[in-house]
């Protein structure tokens, strides 16, 4: 069955209403917590065992709140992204430095890397 954990936040607590199960709200101090919370009420209520149960959690967001944590998150998929980007340069980088017959501290050096980092992505290579 599915359930949908709808999650207020108060001064300390999440409140968590779940309208699937007539009944169902609990309270919990963190959100990873809510969906255990969730089941074990819900296993009670309903008089099924939790495996029978899947939790979606959504939270009620205060002013600002959601936009904030949107734009952290679209800015660490760029960051990855970026990374991912320069993992393939410095690879694509050292590869050829190497076959050109650069030491591993000087191709380091030319990229910012340590020699040890250059090794490893030989070694990988």
């Amino acid at each position: 069955m599915e359930l949908t954990a709808r999650c207020v936040r108060t001064d300390r607590r999440w409140v968590v209403r779940v309208t699937d199960i007539r009944g169902l709200c609990t309270h919990t101090a963190r959100l990873d917590q809510v969906e255990a919370a969730v089941l074990d009420a819900a296993s009670l209520l309903d008089d099924q065992p939790a495996e029978g149960f899947h939790v979606t959690v959504e939270v009620d967001f205060a002013d600002g709140q959601e936009q904030a944590i949107t734009r952290a998150r679209k800015a660490r998929a760029r960051a990855y992204e970026a990374q991912a980007e320069v993992a393939d340069a410095d690879k694509q980088a050292i590869t050829k430095l190497h076959h050109d017959g650069l030491t591993a501290r000087d191709i380091g050096n030319l990229l910012g890397v340590s020699h040890q980092r250059v090794h490893q992505i030989l070694k990988a290579a």
